[in-house]
């Protein structure tokens, strides 16, 4: 559990309580239960992490476990909730905001991501692999919690392409992850960016033809997203564009934007490929150091129009950090949230963490995006087409 802004007044005399009721009726409703000593605060509970499947979590509806913050007068009979907060995907938060977001580019944005995102494992790990996975969920289950960047590291093996940590293959194809992006934006009319951000095994010089290598996979990432992928200036124009004047159709097309980063690409599709995202990356070993960074470079304005993706986590190295990838981010993501919730709406670009679950950066996102969106109405003075109605802007 995570809380952020508990009133002064309330330290000491209230309860952060996981539940599954709101609110909570009686002690079998309550998973864990800590005291609120610190205006901003997290507690690990011991209460296993549940598995929703995809079509529970595009319905985004409530998934029955709240958070709420109860005075010390507690009764499991009559409990006095002060602020509550349920587990909750965003699988259609674009689309839903597009009205107060519209005068909004990417550039512009603060977007929520993942980093590796196709390094994923679901179950147990073993400890040789806990430096090799990022994430526990798949692609779709992060595009339906809300994610909208991924950060894909590619390899050529056994006549297909796979996602890659450095030159150790994760589970899923290239193809398997564009049919699931796919298949998410045109049920939800949704945007994703793909970042191919670098590419190892089978992309080696010297050794394999590279070109016709790029070429290949260009192709394969161009046949797969046919009909969705935009054109390589979308990420500069804005979202009122992309999104078709925010209409709100019974089925709203979805759409995706490719950023490749190898500059030696000369061939057919050219048009569709963005230019590569520039990563920030901060290669700390402690909390300290990740934040010290991105209090630096984090929100530093860009003197390029290239889009920015912040890597918020940790980089386990010996000595200096041999904890798993997964125990690191336990380390961080809670200050990765706070400094976000406070500096979000002044910065912009994708923000990458690990175990994205343990954080509140799409909530923060969101958030920062919002405010983003209702002063930018105000400045230009914009006047909403006709499938906005003035509630949509609030």
């Amino acid at each position: 559990m995570n809380w952020f802004g508990i009133p002064k007044e309330l330290i000491g005399v209230t309860y952060a309580v996981l539940t599954t009721r709101n609110p909570p009726r009686g002690s079998s409703d309550v998973l864990s239960i800590a005291p609120i000593t610190r205006h901003t605060d997290r507690y690990m509970t011991s209460a296993p992490a549940p598995a929703f499947n995809v079509s529970t979590l595009m319905k985004g509806e409530c998934l029955g476990y709240w958070a709420v913050v109860i005075d010390n007068t507690y009764k499991p009979w009559n409990p006095a909730v002060l602020y509550s907060s349920c587990f909750t995907p965003k699988p259609r938060w674009m689309r839903q905001n597009c009205c107060t977001l519209s005068t909004l580019s990417i550039l512009d944005l603060l977007i929520p991501g993942t980093h590796n995102s196709g390094m994923y494992h679901q179950g147990y790990t073993h400890p040789h692999e806990e430096y090799l996975y990022n994430q526990d969920q798949t692609v779709e289950q992060q595009l339906a919690y809300g994610i909208r960047s991924l950060d894909l590291r590619v390899q050529y093996s056994g006549g297909a392409f796979y996602v890659t940590h450095d030159r150790t293959r994760g589970w899923p194809t290239i193809e398997q992850v564009l049919r699931e992006v796919r298949r998410f934006v045109q049920a939800t009319g949704e945007l994703v960016l793909l970042d191919f951000h670098r590419f190892t095994k089978g992309f080696d010089e010297g050794y394999d033809n590279v070109t016709r290598r790029h070429i290949e996979l260009v192709k394969q990432i161009v046949t797969e997203l046919e009909g969705v992928v935009l054109g390589k200036q979308a990420y500069l124009t804005s979202l009122n564009e992309i999104f078709d004047q925010c209409e709100n159709k019974t089925k709203p097309s979805g759409h995706v934007i490719v950023f490749y980063n190898y500059e030696g690409y000369r061939g057919e599709y050219e048009e569709l490929l963005s230019p590569a995202v520039h990563h920030k990356w901060p290669n700390a070993q402690s909390e300290g150091a990740l934040m010290e960074y991105l209090k630096t470079h984090a929100c530093a304005q860009q003197s390029s129009s290239n889009l920015v993706s912040i890597m918020a986590e940790l980089t386990p190295s010996f000595p200096s950090l041999i904890i798993g990838n997964r125990r690191a981010a336990e380390w961080v993501n809670h200050e990765v949230t706070e400094y976000f919730r406070q500096k979000g709406q002044h910065c912009s670009g994708i923000i990458a963490t690990d175990y994205f679950l343990g954080n509140g950066m799409i909530e923060e996102t969101i958030e920062a995006n919002l405010e983003k969106g209702r002063a930018g109405l105000f400045i230009y003075h914009y006047r909403h087409h006709e499938h906005c109605i003035p509630n949509d802007t609030t």
